[in-house]
């Protein structure tokens, strides 16, 4: 009776040798090969209130991809914890507010070729203001907006497929961090657990999403014009949601420009994929008359129709 555990523990002790070369194998390869997605946490901190967390004020990180390395881009955020320059004083222009998560935020690409930042380079364009945040979802984008002071002509909502899912822990860290962000597994644990928390729960997106049908009732409240321009639609239908935007907001589809312009490796929009969006946005605003100018007619002449609308 007692040859069988003592076999299995001694074929055990012969398997630690081989368990521990394959981690140490796994940490060296996982150090060439992996990102750091743990630096998205570096850009947001914990907040007493219903948006569990905002940008962090001044915070800079080198981003380099979620899974896969890519070529680092330089991340800066201003004093108010958003990826755009430093707010004016005395700035009392009309404002475009951008609302958004890592997508908008413009993971992967640089500040100034993040389409809210194009859209400020075609004259006359108002002051565009990027609020995008990594790893918001559309109730975080409603509590945000409702903080901004009154002073915006038009606001955006930009809708990804995770914007009806729970709030994700971008702001929660371990006992342990310091040294646990340093290895490649944590790494790749990490992003698993981001990842799983946001595809599986579907009954949790469908709540979510029920939730967000209470939010359009009470945007409608607000004086001035709200859009919402979808990128990635979720994999259950939100038709009630699309048909409320249509007859209430407006509704601006560029989900055809993200299926053909997005990183592989993370699925973040990317460089050419900013710069469509940028064109599609502006002439969508010189057409509803927010904007005028002759790069409505160039953005025509170049194949780039406002959305319809329907």
């Amino acid at each position: 009776m007692r040859n069988g555990p003592q076999r299995w523990r001694t074929r055990l002790f012969r398997l630690l040798p081989a368990v521990a070369v394959a981690i140490m194998a796994l940490e060296v390869f996982g150090h060439f090969w992996a990102a750091d997605p743990l630096v998205i946490s570096d850009l947001v901190q914990r907040t007493n209130d219903a948006l569990a967390f905002r940008g962090r004020p001044g915070a800079k990180v080198d981003y380099a991809g979620v899974l896969v390395r890519l070529p680092p881009v330089r991340v800066e955020l201003n004093s108010l914890g958003f990826r755009d320059d430093e707010p004016l004083p005395g700035d009392r222009r009309p404002q475009i507010l951008v609302l958004g998560d890592s997508n908008t935020f413009g993971l992967g690409v640089r500040q100034d070729r993040t389409f809210p930042a194009l859209l400020k380079k075609r004259p006359p364009a108002d002051n565009v203001l990027n609020l995008a945040v990594p790893g918001y979802n559309f109730a975080q984008e409603a509590g945000l907006f409702r903080t901004m002071p009154p002073s915006y002509a038009l606001t955006v909502f930009v809708l990804f497929d995770n914007d009806f899912s729970p709030i994700v822990g971008l702001h929660e860290r371990p006992p342990c961090f310091g040294v646990l962000r340093h290895l490649a597994l944590y790494r790749l644990y990490f992003i698993w657990r981001y990842v799983a928390r946001i595809e599986d729960d579907e009954s949790a997106a469908r709540r979510g999403y029920g939730r967000a049908l209470e939010l359009l009732h009470d945007l409608k409240s607000f004086p001035r014009p709200i859009w919402f321009l979808m990128l990635h639609r979720p994999p259950f239908k939100i038709t009630e949601f699309e048909r409320q935007v249509r007859q209430d907001f407006r509704w601006l589809d560029c989900e055809d420009i993200y299926r053909q312009h997005n990183f592989p490796a993370d699925k973040h929009l990317d460089e050419a994929g900013h710069r469509l969006v940028a064109e599609r946005l502006y002439a969508a605003i010189v057409d509803a008359g927010l904007q005028g100018g002759p790069e409505a007619r160039e953005l025509r002449s170049a194949g780039t129709r406002p959305p319809d609308r329907r």
